[in-house]
């Protein structure tokens, strides 16, 4: 009796055994699951063969426009203090008298300022990295003459410069949010001097240079240039690509 106890239980054992293989053995993989159930089913996401493309704005926009403030460079103190000559009063008025000698006695020469200059810029690409347009330039400075017993404001001597140049722009940088890039401008720039008696103006090609420029953004950007000529060597603005 006590035999058949035994028997009985390894019997036992074994079948439990072998069910439990069988069981393993029928259980369906992660693998099976994704690649033979069907209509609703888990799937096997598909690897893509070619990666999406990144939009370089500088590549997907034609137009920019923009707007920019700098800081006076060489040539514009040039224009200011040799082009644009000082009106020698003593060689202009050979009438001078007593009274004009008194005049200009009881003013003295104040501090002057020199306003940053201003450009706008538009540019059209015509390749990839290769745009071409258009740069106005605006700059100004003033002297101010005054009495020298109340300190009021006599007179001014306003100088002012502006330009317009033909810009040629290289992109030699072109991700999706920066830029980098530099230019050559030709064109003309106008000095016109205002003084307490006459107005004068003298006109004379100019060159201007963009070392190299740097864009962040997309259709809206920021713009920081350093550079030569006319329009300052350091500059700072806003554009939009369009």
């Amino acid at each position: 009796m006590r035999h058949l106890k035994h028997l009985l239980t390894i019997a036992l054992l074994a079948t439990a055994t072998a069910l439990s293989a069988d069981a393993v053995a029928q259980r369906p993989t992660s693998y099976d699951i994704a690649n033979s159930y069907d209509g609703g089913a888990y799937t096997t996401p598909a690897t893509p063969s070619v990666l999406p493309d990144v939009v370089i704005p500088a590549e997907e926009w034609k137009n920019h426009l923009q707007i920019g403030v700098g800081a006076p460079g060489w040539m514009q103190l040039l224009f200011y203090e040799l082009v644009v000559t000082d009106v020698d009063y003593d060689k202009s008025y050979s009438n001078n008298n007593l009274s004009d000698e008194l005049d200009k006695a009881r003013t003295y020469e104040a501090k002057g300022y020199t306003v940053p200059s201003l450009t706008l810029e538009y540019g059209y690409k015509v390749k990839d990295w290769l745009s071409l347009g258009f740069k106005g330039f605006a700059g100004f400075k003033t002297q101010p003459y005054r009495h020298v017993g109340t300190n009021k404001v006599i007179y001014r001597e306003n100088e002012i410069l502006s330009a317009l140049l033909f810009n040629v722009r290289f992109d030699w940088l072109r991700r999706e949010w920066i830029t980098l890039y530099s230019a050559v401008s030709v064109g003309a720039v106008v000095a016109v001097e205002e003084n307490r008696y006459s107005r004068y103006a003298y006109g004379l090609p100019m060159l201007d240079l963009t070392y190299i420029g740097l864009n962040v953004g997309r259709s809206f950007y920021g713009f920081v240039e350093i550079g030569g000529g006319i329009t300052g060597w350091g500059r700072v603005g806003l554009g939009v690509r369009f």
